[in-house]
Parts: C-alpha cells; structure tokens; sequence
C-alpha cells in the first residue's frame, strides 16, 4: 500500500503500525517510503509523533519498551491463526495445545491490548462455530492434520455415518488448491472404512462452501493453468487441471456410499458444483444456493442444473446467475427437504441414520441404478463441454477483464460489479478495459 499512496501524493507521510515486527518489514517499509515503522505497544502520541520525524533516537530505551510476555504469546497465537486461515484445530496442532485450550486462550485478551487489537481474531472464533458443523465431532478416521481444507471423522452416536467437514471458516470455505484432491481422498478413506454407511459433506463456520477462492484464482498473479497469464493461453492444459478438479468433485457422486450435502447460509458458485454432485440435499430454508460467475468468469463444471432442475428453469438460474433460497431450491426439486436453520442438525441426522441402517451392499445398488440412468441421459458428456467452456470464460476478454479488475481493485469489487446487474464490458470494451487496467498494474510494478 505504501508505494501507490505515495504515487497519489508524493508529499504524504506514512507511518508502518504493526503487532508482528521484524528487520525485514521494517527496512522494506523504509525503502518504499515510509517515514517511521512503529510496533505493539505504542500510544496514540508517539503515532502521531512519528508522523514529524526526520531521525532515528538512539537514545531510547529498547530494554524499557519491552513488550510483556503475555502479549508476545497472544501475538504468536494469532500469526498462528492468521496463518491457518482462522482454523483453529490445525493451529492447535502446530503451537502444541488442545484446541479447547486455545480457546481459553484466545478468549482472555491479556491486559493492554484494547477490544479493538481481538477483534479481528475473537471474530475467529465465532467463525468456527457459528451455524456450522464442529470439524472435530466423533472419532477421526484419519488424523485431523491429514488434510488442510477438511476434516473426516466417524460420528460419535451412529459410527454408521462418516462425516467430512469442509475446514476454512475464515474463508467460508471456499475452495483452495488443495480442496478438490482432498474432497476425492476423504471420500475414498470414508468408503474403505467398513463400518461407515453413508458419508454426510458439511462446513464449519458461517457457510457450507462460497465457492473457489477468488483472492487466490482471480485476484491474485501468480501463473496457474486456470488463469494463465502468458498469451496465447492453452486451452487443453486448463481443461487437464480443471476436469480434475471437475472429477476430484465427482467422487461424491461415484461414491458407493450415498452422500448428503448438509448446506447452511451458502452454497454459491463452486460450492454449488459440490454440493450438486451428492446423492442428497439438506438445506436450510434461508439459505443460498446459486452460481453467479455465469454471469462472467465461470460456468458450473459439474453440470448438474438441467438433470436435477429441467431445461427451464436450469436456463433461469444460468442465464442470470441468480441465487434462490432453500424453499425455492425444494419447491423446484434441486434439492430434497429445506428446513429451518434450528432444525437442520436434526433433520440430516435422522437422513443419516434412516440410510445407515439399510446394508450398504443394498445402498451400492440403488444409487447405481439411479446415476447409471442419468449418465445415459448426457450428464458426463455435458461436464466435458462445461469444463472446457469453464476455461473459456477465465480466458477470453471478458474473463480476463474481470481478473484484472480484481487485481486492480479487490476481488470484492469484481464480484460486486459482477453481481450488481450492470453490463459487463465485452469484446473491444473489455480489451480497452483491460489495456488500462494493464497500464495500472504496469506503473504500481515500476520500480
């Protein structure tokens, strides 16, 4: 940030504040042009202070400014979290505490800091819980650290029933790179598992799955196969990747376990793609469940629209990337039962246990019968066509315009005006679009 608000105005004077402190992010923020680099703790009138210096002093005191141990280890734990995305099981794991200790923790804010340094990371914790599934609930099949994104564990009433338990509350759980191959790997941990009947997908915290992660494929600029920056781009090396990923989807679908999707607050754009491919859906009847990058930068790769909702209303929802709530999303059969948020536990478990209690050689069969017929119908053949157009879409002028303005401005902004309903520029607007915003990046890289 210190480089483009200089680049606004050249006089300003910028003063680094950070709680995590080092020589590198001191003399880097130096070299770009900050006046002062200050560090936890630090009153409001050496802030303001720091803001007329023109010199170090060395004659102050580092052995009196010592910042107490208390909140040296707050400030570790919370480099911890922010490093695990808000996941507070895999931080326990990595500072060596019981996650129920962590918690003590985190809820005792050590003396000096003010409500407003914890917010951001009590937020975190409330994350974890809020309306979501508990990621550790019943005995872990596979360690809990196995897997980044998710959790896979053996319910602790009925071992009949498998859950696995999407992990990254801090980002919604949306989908990161390592997503995809995790969702295949549980699935077949859960269906080697003799004891395990029927698998059921949930989210910890505020939502089941917001889909991919935008500030990791849109926003960000490193080089993937799905958003490939050198020209001309290579359409069969992103359809490799994303009909993987497409595949790594569909293993809840080929599961000879049934599989139910348990979707609370929101299952948007990729998160639909998953919760579509399985067997079963539970929704909370408040609940969103949509695919808006139909609408730019994306196309639903699974394809599961039109064989669960019919050509009509399959078009209404991809022609306008519109999202329909749990009761719709019942009354138009995309999904089976939409129940109130305060009965949705309830409502999945005893799904669960009805299917459990049926021998699972009985449940291989009918859900073999079911996905033979409507594979027969076209289902694979039109996941090939949505994979590859899904790589057109992050490609072609207007998908690149869309990742540039993310780049530019936030992939808040992208998706806003994405959604919003204005016209998104296509053809030669979205070139002339992109030359400028190209000329943007360009001048904020210049040395």
């Amino acid at each position: 940030m210190i480089g483009p608000l200089l680049r606004l105005n050249a006089a300003a004077r910028i003063a680094v504040l950070t709680g995590f402190a080092s020589i590198a992010t001191a003399v880097q923020a130096i070299k770009l042009g900050a006046v002062h680099y200050l560090t936890q703790p630090a009153g409001a009138d050496e802030i303001v202070a720091a803001f007329g210096k023109r010199a170090g002093d060395a004659s102050i005191d580092l052995a009196a400014r010592a910042t107490p141990l208390e909140q040296l280890e707050w400030q570790h734990i919370q480099q911890t979290l922010l490093a695990c995305e808000g996941n507070i099981s895999l931080a326990a794991q990595r500072l060596g505490l019981h996650r129920r200790t962590l918690q003590r923790k985190l809820q005792q804010r050590p003396s000096g800091l003010s409500s407003l340094s914890t917010r951001n990371y009590s937020r975190n914790i409330a994350m974890q819980y809020a309306d979501g599934a508990d990621p550790q609930r019943g005995q872990a099949i596979v360690p809990f650290d196995t897997y980044r994104s998710l959790t896979l564990t053996r319910d602790e009433v009925n071992p009949r029933i498998a859950r696995i338990t999407f992990n990254r509350p801090a980002r919604l759980n949306a989908i990161g790179f390592e997503t995809p191959s995790e969702i295949r790997a549980a699935v077949a941990m859960a269906n080697q598992d003799e004891e395990a009947h029927v698998i059921v997908l949930q989210g910890a915290g505020p939502a089941f799955c917001a889909g991919y992660d935008i500030g990791l494929f849109g926003e960000g600029r490193a080089e993937h196969p799905c958003k490939q920056e050198a020209t001309p781009w290579d359409p069969m090396l992103d359809y490799r990747v994303m009909r993987r990923n497409t595949d790594d989807f569909m293993s809840l679908w080929h599961s000879h376990k049934p599989t139910i999707a348990r979707v609370h607050k929101y299952a948007i754009a990729g998160g639909s793609d998953i919760a579509l491919c399985c067997d079963l859906v539970v929704m909370e009847e408040n609940a969103r469940i949509g695919y808006m990058p139909t609408r730019v930068w994306g196309c639903p790769t699974t394809a599961h629209w039109t064989y669960r909702l019919g050509p009509e209303r399959a078009k209404r929802l991809l022609l306008t990337g519109d999202l329909i709530d749990g009761r719709t999303a019942q009354a138009w059969g995309l999904v089976s039962e939409a129940v109130p948020a305060a009965q949705l536990d309830a409502t999945v478990d005893a799904l669960a246990a009805r299917i459990a209690a049926v021998p699972s050689g009985m449940l291989m069969m009918q859900k073999m019968v079911v996905n033979e017929a409507v594979e027969r119908m076209g289902l694979l053949a039109s996941q090939t066509l949505s994979t590859m157009f899904d790589g057109i879409t992050r490609h072609n002028p207007e998908g690149l315009w869309f990742r540039r303005h993310a780049q530019v401005n936030g992939f808040k902004a992208a998706v806003e005006w994405r959604d919003s309903g204005r016209p998104i520029p296509e053809g030669e607007a979205a070139r002339r679009a992109i030359a400028e915003l190209d000329a943007l990046i360009a001048a904020h890289d210049a040395p």
